[in-house]
């Protein structure tokens, strides 16, 4: 069976899957063994971003992200995996991966088990029920953010050194840039497909707007960024080098901020409205842009690094 048509088994499940119980996806994501596409090798990876661009098309509220980076941390200290939802926190200053004890930010807090902190030499497991979680009030509600505060304490798993945790992040770091870009290019391919048809039923006039030379030009700009976007996410399937992962990350998240601005703008008003996906996958990009990194950040630390 070759790994092309692995890979589209695997999309057509997800898409039946997002589609049919967008309810019970956390359930499903368990017993169809996605946790476990994380185990440090190009196939796993490239599986891995399969599974991050369909949870953009379809917007899916699942916290399979950090998760994942949570296994590939461990993955990289030489750990078992854990059982279970594991995550890792986000640093409330920079947006990024975090074990430090302290304030934080905690993504779905009431979805994941348990949280890896470094403290005192040691990664520990501390669960989620220990902590006394506050919803905040976010942009994209497909991404549910709790302010908590992370004491050094918990079930110790392994005594590492803190160089070793900061690469292991880095790594983690990295790979989470490129799963952002495959999500939020399945992200903008819905926007797309979604306003092409659009603007074949939708008539103005007494004709179909998508006629309109003016609204084909804007249509045909979204096209040519995706096809940039793609280009990028392609290459991440077997580069997972740092570097490349940031600016990847810079361009997409630009793209997709793009693509959904515009797909909006075609839509007119409606775009506007909860009704309207489009206006959630306008709020998905602006996240997604700025998690790990916004693209700003990323090209400033690029030049600072030349």
């Amino acid at each position: 069976m070759s790994e092309t048509f692995e890979q589209d088994l695997l999309q057509q499940t997800l898409s039946r899957l997002l589609r049919d119980q967008p309810d019970a996806l956390q359930q499903q994501f368990g017993e169809l063994g996605l946790l476990d596409l994380i185990d440090g090798n190009g196939e796993s990876r490239s599986a891995a971003m399969t599974v991050h661009g369909e949870l953009g098309r379809a917007l899916g509220r699942v916290p399979y992200l950090q998760c994942a980076a949570a296994r590939l941390l461990l993955l990289e200290l030489g750990l078992p995996a854990r059982t279970g939802w594991c995550s890792l926190l986000l640093d409330p200053s920079s947006f990024s991966w975090s074990v430090a004890p302290g304030a934080a930010l905690l993504p779905f807090a009431e979805q994941v088990d348990e949280v890896l902190i470094f403290a005192q030499g040691h990664l520990r497991a501390l669960p989620t029920a220990d902590l006394q979680a506050h919803m905040l009030e976010v942009v994209d509600p497909t991404f549910p953010l709790s302010s908590v505060e992370v004491p050094a304490t918990g079930e110790p798993i392994a005594e590492v050194s803190a160089d070793r945790v900061a690469q292991a992040l880095c790594r983690a770091e990295s790979f989470g840039r490129a799963a952002l870009c495959a999500e939020m290019l399945g992200s903008s391919q819905q926007c797309l497909e979604t306003i092409l048809e659009h603007l074949r039923l939708r008539e103005q006039f007494g004709r179909a707007i998508g006629t309109m030379q003016a609204v084909q030009h804007k249509a045909a700009d979204m096209a040519i960024r995706m096809e940039g976007m793609r280009g990028f996410v392609a290459a991440m399937d077997s580069d997972d080098d740092d570097r490349t992962a940031a600016m990847a990350k810079a361009y997409v998240s630009d793209g997709a901020r793009f693509v959904a601005e515009t797909c909006m703008q075609l839509y007119g008003g409606m775009g506007f409205t909860w009704e309207c996906s489009v206006h959630r996958h306008l709020r998905h990009a602006h996240r997604c842009g700025q998690l790990l990194g916004s693209p700003t950040q990323l090209r400033t630390q690029h030049i600072g690094g030349l």
